[in-house]
């Protein structure tokens, strides 16, 4: 993973180790479930992360899961990432959208859940109990800009979904692939 930031202005990111995931865990690389977004320029970097800049507020990148992900069976969302500055107050929010979202006023699906004011330096897991959720299908995440993301670049190296405990859920062979 990357040592050097895209970006002239940002500091190096350091190397992220990867945890390790307990058995059944659904984990996707970034590359693999990017579905579309606005706003935002990605570079694809190795083993599937992603440098993803934002130069303004409430621009984002989504990522979708085409069979859902079912919290009956998963009850916390993990994103590996980091924020290229620890200058960042402020760089994204994350939205966990359900296959049965409602349409916002912008037209937006609207999420179920979502942790603003992520900052992450020099990088590590995000971990978010989702297990009040357990009657809803995640089809998307969302990572968002916040108001102080101007400017800013994040480093997405992972996004897993965590069995719930006592439980082995059945889990694709393959990343999933988004359609």
């Amino acid at each position: 993973l990357p040592k050097e930031s895209t970006s002239p202005d940002t500091p190096a990111v350091p190397d992220i180790e990867l945890s390790t995931l307990p058995e059944g865990s659904f984990a996707v690389t970034p590359a693999a479930s990017y579905f579309d977004g606005y706003g935002f320029t990605k570079e694809e970097l190795e083993n599937g992360a992603l440098a993803v800049s934002f130069t303004n507020q409430y621009q984002e990148i989504r990522f979708r899961f085409p069979d859902g992900v079912d919290l009956s069976k998963y009850d916390k969302l993990v994103v590996t990432m980091a924020s290229a500055s620890p200058e960042q107050t402020d760089a994204v929010a994350l939205k966990v959208i359900a296959t049965d979202a409602e349409l916002d006023e912008w037209s937006n699906l609207t999420p179920f859940y979502t942790e603003w004011g992520v900052v992450k330096y020099p990088g590590g897991d995000v971990i978010i109990d989702l297990s009040e959720f357990g009657d809803k299908t995640v089809e998307r995440l969302s990572v968002m800009s916040n108001e102080g993301a101007f400017d800013a670049e994040v480093y997405i190296y992972r996004i897993a979904f965590l069995p719930k405990e006592g439980t082995t859920p059945d889990t694709p062979d393959e990343p999933v692939i988004p359609y």
